[in-house]
């Protein structure tokens, strides 16, 4: 992999993997969302921030006020609901009147990133493209190399193969963090506490931002699993009348050693405190809206 362009000018992390992000997501056709291609919905929301603790009042937590956002969820890679992946939410508000017009936050369902930083994301990325060219050779029959065909047991390959190669990802040498990244508990996603994996500075304050779920998000009854089951499932519940809440904090890093900065793999454990509450409801006439 090389690190400077075709101009010889040498890259920087973030360009890099913008490349290799290309690269590796073009293989599979993922060429419009590289991550999180399917949204189960685009709901409209209302933010109020509340008042703070004097040292968060800073850019939208500054003093207490109402702004409307749209919020998307959405999952990891997977487009069946069924398989194990990681869920998404983001939220985007509108700061009418304001200089930055937006202020977006990025969370999943899995408070740990399988990655430890930026340089650690490119390895990964290395590691997928090798795989995804392993994958594609696993699928070629080169018995003759005059004319290559497709092997005779090509479903079967493309079950063991990609299930091999996400053990070896999971490995010690490699990504131990993935599983867990990956592995949380199908479940609706109106009563799923989000995480924002990585920290951000607020003020003079090192955080990472966690969304929890209002208990009146629960469900009425079981809810029946399906490749669509967290768009149906929202749906439901909207459509009910009912309207869900959630209320958004920050864990305030306290230890550098324990709360490392570079290393997301590691979750924060400390005290918990809030910022502000939103309540959602559907985008349109009382129907969702499905996101790209």
């Amino acid at each position: 992999m090389s690190d400077q362009s075709a101009a010889g000018t040498e890259l920087s992390v973030t360009e890099r993997i913008s490349t290799e992000m290309e690269a590796v997501h073009g293989r599979v056709g993922l060429h419009v969302r590289g991550q999180h291609p399917k949204g189960h919905a685009v709901l409209q929301a209302t933010v109020q921030v509340l008042d703070v603790p004097a040292g968060l009042r800073v850019g939208v937590f500054a003093s207490p006020a109402s702004y409307s956002a749209f919020v998307r969820f959405s999952n990891g890679i997977q487009i069946d609901d069924t398989l194990p992946d990681a869920r998404g939410l983001a939220i985007r508000m509108l700061l009418q009147g304001t200089p930055d017009q937006e202020q977006h936050f990025v969370l999943a369902s899995s408070p740990i990133f399988f990655a430890k930083n930026a340089v650690d994301f490119l390895r990964f990325l290395g590691v997928k493209k090798q795989q995804s060219r392993h994958l594609t050779g696993a699928l070629l029959d080169l018995s003759d190399p005059v004319s290559a065909r497709p092997v005779a047991d090509a479903d079967a390959v493309k079950r063991q193969v990609p299930q091999q190669q996400f053990r070896d990802l999971c490995g010690s040498d490699l990504f131990p963090a993935f599983g867990a990244f990956i592995g949380q508990p199908a479940q609706s996603l109106l009563s799923c506490e989000w995480h924002s994996q990585t920290p951000y500075r607020l003020g003079t304050a090192v955080v990472k931002y966690v969304l929890q779920p209002d208990a009146s998000n629960a469900e009425v009854g079981p809810r029946s699993a399906g490749a669509h089951m967290f768009r149906d499932s929202i749906s439901e519940f909207l459509t009910a009348g009912r309207t869900a809440g959630f209320t958004l904090g920050v864990i305030v890093q306290t230890n550098e050693e324990e709360m490392p900065i570079e290393d997301a793999t590691i979750r924060w454990n400390g005290f918990w405190r809030h910022c502000r509450t939103g309540s959602w409801r559907p985008r349109r006439n009382g129907s969702l809206t499905e996101a790209g």
